[in-house]
């Protein structure tokens, strides 16, 4: 009855904004307003715009408390595995880490998280919610989904709705920013500098540098200095990390582990003050460790359950999917004994 409740609730959502779309004056407003917001705000991903349709994805606010429920029971299990794996060979090697990323993970970031911006990719569906993926590293997106919410409320077509219905968006720079503080300040054991500098760091040219410009406007607007910078504009020296005169305190790290790698001897700067403890990098390279494809093969293995507890492993089962490392050894796919070949 709750199930059938919820169904329409949220489709008589979506008939009356289809109603609502009926009206040809009210949706040729709107597309011109979002089609315009769009290029004002800068959300251009590769060229091309970043959502150029009218009809958004309506979640129901119970759904949404649910999974962020389930997702915050999820990421607790990610951190045991984070901190299980700094210590166990075993477990690097399932997640398939290579020795030279052995080497990053094994630096103290001087934070617990191991991936305070993590992006847990899912399917919400009428009758279940699965993960697919772990983007564990440097997600991106947050930005564009700031500025596209505010485009969104504002278009004629969603104003009308909203005399309707109660319409919430997110906000992720904010809390983006919270949680860069928030590193900070455990890097800095209670005692962050009022006023740090934040570099965005990752190589030049990309279609993602719109983005790290509104990062960079939202972090000023607070009163944090900020920096959009690659790797070969930076240099370690007195114990600071440096671009120009700019003394940094916190790395936003948007640049990924594989591209950093191959010219990671030719500027070795960030690495080497990371290494030193002499910046605070978010995320930082332990990242990497639940980053890799084969974090949800450890989730669903058995070998791995003692790790977790007993809620733990009641919602991987139910929103995770069953992965296994392909080779020849026996296993259980759920409560079944089977040969992976």
């Amino acid at each position: 009855m709750v199930e059938t409740k919820r169904e329409t609730v949220l489709q008589q959502a979506i008939d009356h904004y289809h109603l609502l779309m009926e009206d040809e004056n009210l949706t040729r407003s709107s597309l011109k307003a979002l089609d315009d917001g769009l290029k004002r705000a800068r959300l251009i991903f590769g060229g091309r715009r970043l959502s150029p349709y009218l009809r958004p994805d309506f979640v129901l606010e119970s759904d949404w408390k649910r999974v962020s429920a389930i997702c915050e029971t999820i990421f607790s299990t990610l951190q045991k595995v984070k901190d299980a794996a700094v210590d166990s060979d075993e477990l690097l090697d399932e997640l398939g880490v290579t020795e030279i990323e052995r080497e990053l993970v094994l630096i103290d970031p001087k934070y617990v998280q191991a991936c305070p911006t993590a992006r847990l990719d899912s399917f919400l569906a009428d009758d279940s919610y699965a993960y697919v993926e772990l983007n564990g590293e440097s997600p991106a997106g947050i930005a564009f989904s700031d500025s596209a919410r505010e485009i969104f409320l504002s278009l004629p077509l969603m104003q009308k709705f909203q005399k309707t219905y109660e319409v919430y968006g997110f906000e992720g720079r904010p809390r983006l920013l919270e949680t860069l503080l928030e590193c900070y300040k455990e890097f800095s054991d209670g005692n962050p500098k009022e006023d740090p500098t934040i570099a965005i760091v990752d190589l030049k040219d990309l279609p993602t540098v719109e983005e790290f410009e509104l990062c960079k406007e939202h972090f000023e607007l607070n009163g944090y200095r900020s920096i959009i910078c690659s790797p070969d504009e930076l240099r370690f020296s007195d114990g600071r990390l440096k671009r120009g005169e700019d003394e940094i305190d916190i790395v936003y790290r948007r640049l990924l582990v594989r591209e950093y790698l191959p010219i990671i001897d030719e500027f070795p700067a960030l690495i080497d003050a990371y290494r030193a403890g002499a910046v605070c990098v978010a995320n930082s390279y332990r990242g990497l460790i639940l980053h890799k494809k084969a974090m949800f093969a450890v989730l669903t293995n058995e070998r791995f359950a003692d790790l977790f507890s007993d809620d733990e492993l009641a919602a991987i089962k139910a929103h995770v999917p069953w992965t296994r490392n392909f080779r020849d050894e026996k296993t259980f796919y759920y409560d079944e004994e089977i040969d992976l070949i």
